[in-house]
């Protein structure tokens, strides 16, 4: 009786510690919430209206934040951008590029997305970003509280702003766009570990092993 439970034991150690092991660094899911303001001498986009509560939601890879530009890192893909309002606008899984700043610049990020002819753009500054390495990683954590936009028309991309470039809706020059600044919001950045391939195989690997050294075990003690 004492051998098989310390089959037991040897098992559940095993099983416990190649679990550990098959977990890897994986993506950081980001989830914005806010509000929006009017923006003096700005349209709304089609996406937002002023005064609507939002959420976004997309995750990032940060494996691909590899170089930096003036404060700027490379543009990330990113292809699970969604979006909801309290109007009842929503976006599902769109694809898009994202720009991240620098911890120091107290940025965050520039999201640019497509739907439909719209060419959005999620602005948004405030303590996070990333940390100038090496290696260079992205600030998790929160929830980060963003710079309100700015809601005096004078300038664009001052503060958290969202904006449409789309061609039809701005004017000759794109000086003017749809624009609404976000006048209250919050950033959180919660990292996820995603099982790699050969830890899953690994693992899989682990478990007929082990249980064909239990299955002998078990009739070697019973055949004594």
């Amino acid at each position: 009786m004492r051998k098989l439970l310390m089959i037991g034991a040897v098992l559940g150690l095993s099983v416990g510690f190649t679990a550990v092991t098959a977990s890897a660094d994986g993506v950081v899911d980001y989830t914005v919430t806010g509000t929006y303001a009017a923006v003096t001498g700005f349209p709304s986009t089609p996406l937002s209206t002023p005064g609507d509560t939002f959420t976004f939601t997309f995750s990032v890879d940060p494996a691909l934040l590899t170089s930096q530009v003036n404060g700027d890192s490379n543009p990330i893909s990113v292809s699970d951008i969604n979006y909801t309002d309290s109007s009842g606008h929503s976006l599902t899984n769109q694809a898009g590029t994202i720009n991240f700043f620098t911890v120091e610049q107290l940025g965050l990020f520039d999201l640019e997305f497509l739907s439909g002819s719209g060419d959005f753009f999620l602005s948004l500054q405030g303590p996070a970003g990333f940390n100038v390495g090496p290696p260079l990683t992205l600030n998790t954590g929160g929830p980060f509280t963003v710079t309100p936009g700015d809601t005096t028309g004078t300038a664009m991309n001052q503060g958290s702003i969202l904006g449409d470039f789309d061609p039809s809706l701005c004017n000759s020059d794109l000086t003017i766009c749809p624009m609404d600044a976000i006048i209250d919001g919050k950033v959180t950045a919660t990292p996820t570990g995603v099982p790699e391939p050969s830890s899953l195989l690994l693992l899989g690997s682990g478990f007929l092993a082990l249980g064909g050294f239990a299955r002998k075990r078990v009739i070697a003690l019973f055949n004594q």
